[in-house]
């Protein structure tokens, strides 16, 4: 962890210190109650503090509202993998030791994982600071403007998290990364931040690099922030749930990934997965074979490579067409020349 943390603290420092100054900083410090108390030696403890209480809030909620008391009707209807139950204690009815260790684990390494965002949390000291393009004073800003930078923010965040999801689906740090996340195929709440370091660094960087780089107002930053958690714990849920916004995807979108693997990388929307050929269609889950082995070549199937294949593919049937018809031709030809008493191939000049 200490190695992953100081490499992202580092990149941050360098982004903030020397890219930041290029794009333009608000140079509005956050103001708010007790700020003087928020110091450079503080923040990583308060940051640790607030990832952690976040995630006990946010899919502890989820939990006691969808799995408690256990194999409520609720959850017995709406469980995405309904053969996978879920446990925290022996006591419960049909316990196993797997189960309930698997529930333990889910929040051990999530703890792990909220504990190593403190080596970045130097992002939010230059935010506080006005030293990034996010800014505390919304009162020259029109409405659209505020609305209009969340939602570029919004998208960018999530391409962005689609293309860091993908990058660590390459064989090599999916074994050394990623797999831990994969650990739990069926997916529950507290399951959302149990990720390696060096995942939940790239991930939150990512974010807080997009954010900091765009004008937003300092409340929409942090709802931003909020809302990402709160949805990606609702991914994890392993419950079907209707999406609170009609272009997000649904729970079992994410839950497939968890099932099948390399596949439906988006953090909140399907869009990009469906633009570079990474989504599951229901058809490919039971016809085709995924597994944690099989890694696939999802640029071979995105909507611009299949449209070339596709148009090369009908070139090659009219060529293969024309040269069948021309061989039809001589054939005819041939055994015209056949029935006249000429020799196939010769020609008509009489010697």
């Amino acid at each position: 962890m200490a190695i992953e943390g100081m490499l992202f603290f580092a990149l941050a420092e360098l982004y903030c210190r020397f890219v930041l100054p290029f794009l333009g900083v608000s140079n509005e410090p956050v103001q708010l109650p007790l700020i003087e108390y928020v110091t450079r030696g503080t923040i990583p403890v308060i940051g640790v503090l607030a990832y952690t209480a976040m995630y006990f809030i946010i899919a502890g909620g989820f939990y006691f509202a969808y799995y408690e008391p256990p194999e409520n009707q609720y959850l017995k209807d709406n469980k995405v993998q309904k053969d996978v139950k879920v446990r925290w204690s022996m006591s419960q009815p049909q316990a196993t030791t797997t189960e309930v260790d698997y529930f333990w684990k889910s929040i051990s390494t999530s703890v792990k994982g909220c504990v190593s965002v403190g080596f970045i949390c130097n992002w939010n000291h230059y935010i506080l600071q006005g030293k990034t393009r996010i800014y505390w004073d919304a009162t020259q800003r029109s409405v659209l403007e505020v609305v209009g930078w969340w939602l570029v923010a919004y998208i960018l965040v999530d391409l962005g998290g689609y293309v860091v999801h993908r990058v660590l689906h390459w064989p090599w740090l999916y074994v050394r990364v990623h797999k831990l996340h994969h650990f739990w195929k069926s997916p529950t709440p507290f399951v959302v931040s149990a990720l390696h370091p060096f995942e939940i660094l790239s991930l939150t960087s990512m974010t807080m690099m997009i954010c900091a780089s765009l004008p937003l107002w300092w409340p929409t930053y942090i709802f931003l922030i909020g809302w990402i958690y709160f949805y990606n714990t609702m991914d994890h849920s392993g419950v079907t749930m209707p999406s609170l916004w009609k272009w997000q995807a649904p729970v079992k979108f994410h839950d497939d990934h968890h099932k099948y693997f390399h596949v439906n990388y988006g953090p909140m929307v399907d869009w990009w997965d469906k633009l570079f050929g990474s989504y599951l269609k229901e058809e490919e889950a039971s016809t085709q074979k995924f597994n944690e082995d099989t890694f696939h070549n999802h640029w071979a199937t995105t909507p611009g490579v299949r449209r070339r294949a596709a148009a090369s593919g009908a070139k090659e049937a009219s060529s293969a067409a024309a040269a069948e018809a021309a061989a039809g031709k001589r054939e005819k030809a041939d055994a015209g020349s056949t029935t006249s008493g000429t020799p196939p191939g010769s020609d008509d000049e009489v010697h």
